[in-house]
């Protein structure tokens, strides 16, 4: 019984040591340039940005570099994220160009089949031109031109 409280006690002790955690506040001095600390931005003379969470068994420099190395992951990860965004509206506007292609290609291709069904012709070639036409309709149909 006593062998299990202790085990207990010691896991708590392990568990506190290792949850201990600190808050760097990122502010904004009022002249606009940013600063760290680890009093209230207001007790320092300045406008809350961020609060940052780190080891509390570090030194205030060390805490310090901690936020720095996490400023700059996040920010490759924003700038990651906006190139993504920017490739997926690429994409989405290359398409869009390209089914313009399409369907502008399509449109002459029925122009010139109408052109044909127009001429004179025997009725074996006017049913085959006639389903060249259907199967463009179809295809500009599909596309939703």
């Amino acid at each position: 019984m006593k062998s299990s409280h202790r085990l207990l006690a010691s896991s708590f002790v392990l568990f506190s040591i290792t949850a201990s955690a600190a808050t760097i506040y990122e502010c904004r001095a009022y002249n606009g340039t940013n600063f760290l600390s680890n009093n209230y931005c207001s007790q320092s003379n300045g406008i809350g940005v961020r609060n940052w969470t780190v080891p509390d068994n570090m030194t205030f420099d060390q805490q310090v570099q901690n936020v720095e190395a996490a400023k700059v992951k996040e920010a490759s990860r924003l700038q990651a994220e906006i190139a993504s965004k920017n490739q997926t509206q690429a994409d989405a506007i290359n398409a869009s160009q390209n089914k313009a292609y399409q369907c502008q290609r399509l449109d002459a291709a029925i122009s010139t089949k109408d052109s044909e069904l127009r001429q004179p012709h025997s009725g074996q070639w006017g049913d085959y031109l006639t389903e060249e036409r259907k199967k463009l309709m179809d295809q500009r149909f599909a596309l939703r031109c």
